[in-house]
């Protein structure tokens, strides 16, 4: 998924994921990511490093605890 670098929009809505790959952190062009409704007990790594994101849903998951660098 890394070598996805121009990639802007990513919809992974709805379709039971337990867990992400690792290099979604290397796509730095992504606007939009829609990770709702899936599996997921952790929020993925890397998400932090998307600087260029403006929107990011990720409701309707399993997360205890969402990373205090993603708030701010």
């Amino acid at each position: 998924i890394g070598s996805l670098g121009d990639l802007e929009v990513l919809n992974l809505k709805g379709n039971k994921f337990k867990s992400l790959p690792s290099g979604i952190g290397r796509l730095r062009k992504l606007k939009f990511l829609d990770i709702s409704d899936n599996e997921l007990d952790v929020v993925p790594q890397g998400i932090s490093n998307l600087t260029d994101l403006e929107i990011l849903l990720m409701h309707n998951n399993l997360f205890k605890a969402i990373p205090s660098d993603l708030l701010s």
